[in-house]
């Protein structure tokens, strides 16, 4: 997706706990990613980390600066597959299916 000729990575999902409300969770992880070293490149291009917020309980959230659920989840591969992972019946609060019913109807990756 997005820029093709890059370095490879690695996409994974994680499930964590956090007094933060969504704004201030998005505002430490884009320092995480400062402090790591990630500089504004090209929209998708190469980048040292990329943290983003799929799934915040079952919110649903949409400002200028966050958008919950993170758009697109129900089309990526790369997002559904490590998502089902560790969250298979969590159910997407927008189109009300649950993660693993949302990586069967996708195509072959």
């Amino acid at each position: 997706m997005g820029v093709r000729e890059q370095p490879k990575f690695i996409n994974m999902a994680i499930e964590a706990e956090t007094g933060l409300d969504p704004e201030e969770l998005l505002r430490l992880l884009k320092k995480i990613e400062a402090d790591i070293g990630r500089r504004p490149t090209v929209h998708w291009g190469p980048r040292l980390i990329d943290l983003d917020i799929l799934l915040y309980d079952d919110l649903v959230l949409k400002t200028p600066d966050l958008e919950i659920p993170h758009p697109g989840i129900a089309d990526r591969y790369f997002v559904l597959k490590p998502l089902a992972e560790i969250a298979p019946e969590i159910i997407h609060p927008v189109v009300k299916k649950s993660i693993n019913e949302l990586l069967s109807e996708m195509s072959t990756f």
